[in-house]
């Protein structure tokens, strides 16, 4: 009978641990995919109206990106520490909550600093959700890693494409624009109320105090072995010690990342911010909606590609998954490099060249980000990969703060310079005439 029993709360156990094989409903598929596009929604939406959040002000275009990633760094250097000890669904309130206050205040506010203070917030929101909804695909079958990347990269490119073409095309102010984004943002509680939530069925278990260790078997023939059974590994919770010992095992995955994001960002807010060309058929200040959107599209189809495999052929995703991580990064770096030289000697005919090299950029930024979720999911087991993938976010963060921070030096070097060897001075700037405060954009202002 104590066997019979034993064996029936293993089984019960076994069927609540995270999925691994078994296919999710609709709705909770559905829901990973709206995380992720919300969180880069609004994310790339602030990207892409940099110049227009510094209007009227000769900040350096990476203030923007550095207020966007600084507390997201802090947020996802931290958390992975206690998230744990956290229920997901005040996560979900509190990003709720700092997505709001930071886009209103943004749109309604008119100081720059003060709409700097508001990308903090937002900025804030974003960390906790996406460390929140990587660490949450742990629960559920690895193919919810791909639909969530699928998700980012569909935000990537719409948010941009609908600021692009509101305030490019159909002349609406970047305010009024910005402002319709924060009602997207009430969709993250819709999808949240709606999923099914295993997460917080393992949570609920794993607080139980013996049930853990009975899901190991499904019987148990002598004492011994139990009372063996009951001092074993795999606790639900990390020790420290395993915490450390798996930073350790991923700080050459980590250290790649950190490259290819620094490199990535320090192109697209620090580099061709400086070059606008003027044989081009719109102003300076358009030249960075088309880079930036170009480069979001690119990190679109990058961060899609696994996602789009797995809805063929799921079997074919170990044979076009890139381990080698080290090769993007060798390709981002490169693209900096080219780039600085552009933008310092000019030798670019037009600006045909620098939208091939944002797509391509983006491009490849995307693959890296598909691939660590990809290999990290493979590489590492229940409860470790919920601790792995939450440094995701802290090594995007990272590099792209380190290249905010480098931009703030750049920019305004590239530029200085651009001024002495050109008559053309407002080409040296993707940027409306910050003596020309307006709510219109640059083509529909003429």
């Amino acid at each position: 009978m104590e066997s019979d029993d034993s064996s029936e709360a293993g089984k019960a156990a076994k069927n609540e641990e995270p999925a691994e094989n078994g296919s999710e409903r609709l709705i909770t598929i559905a829901a990973f995919f709206a995380f992720g596009f919300i969180l880069y929604s609004v994310y790339s939406l602030l990207i892409a109206a940099a110049e227009d959040i510094l209007r009227g002000s000769d900040i350096p275009t990476s203030a923007v990106i550095s207020c966007i990633v600084g507390p997201y760094v802090f947020i996802t250097l931290i958390s992975p520490y206690f998230a744990q000890n956290v229920p997901y669904l005040p996560r979900v309130i509190v990003v709720f909550i700092l997505y709001e206050a930071g886009l209103f205040s943004l749109v309604y506010v008119t100081d720059v600093r003060a709409k700097l203070l508001s990308v903090c917030l937002v900025s804030f929101a974003f960390g906790v959700g996406e460390m929140s909804s990587i660490a949450m695909t742990s629960f559920y079958n690895p193919v919810v890693v791909g639909v969530f990347s699928a998700g980012t990269g569909v935000g990537f490119i719409t948010a941009p494409l609908y600021y692009t073409a509101m305030t490019t095309w159909f002349c609406v102010s970047s305010e009024k624009t910005t402002v319709t984004v924060a009602f997207l943002v009430v969709l993250n509680l819709v999808f949240y109320a709606l999923m099914e939530r295993k997460h917080n069925r393992w949570t609920s278990r794993t607080s139980r105090c013996n049930c853990f260790s009975g899901a190991q078997y499904e019987k148990v023939e002598e004492n011994k072995d139990e009372d063996k059974e009951q001092t074993g590994p795999s606790p639900p919770l990390l020790t420290t010690a395993e915490k450390l010992r798996a930073i350790k095992q991923i700080c050459p995955t980590v250290l790649c990342v950190v490259i290819s994001w620094m490199s990535e960002f320090l192109v697209t807010q620090g580099v061709i911010t400086t070059y606008a060309f003027p044989n081009s058929p719109f102003p300076p200040r358009d030249h960075y909606q088309y880079y930036i959107t170009l480069f979001l599209l690119g990190e679109f189809i990058g961060r899609s590609y696994l996602a789009l495999i797995s809805l063929i052929n799921q079997d074919l995703i170990p044979k076009v998954t890139v381990h080698k991580l080290w090769l993007l990064t060798i390709i981002e770096v490169s693209i900096l490099v080219f780039c600085l030289f552009a933008a310092w000697y000019r030798f670019l005919p037009d600006i045909t060249y620098l939208l091939i090299i944002s797509f391509l950029a983006g491009l490849i930024i995307g693959i890296m980000y598909a691939n660590v979720l990809q290999v990290f999911t493979e590489s590492y087991e229940f409860p470790l990969r919920e601790f792995v993938l939450g440094f995701v976010a802290v090594a995007t963060g990272m590099g792209i703060l380190i290249a905010g921070l480098l931009g703030l030096v750049v920019e305004p070097s590239f530029r200085k310079h651009c001024m002495t060897i050109t008559d053309l001075s407002e080409y040296c700037f993707t940027r409306t005439d910050p003596n020309a405060i307006s709510n219109i954009t640059a083509s529909c202002h003429n």
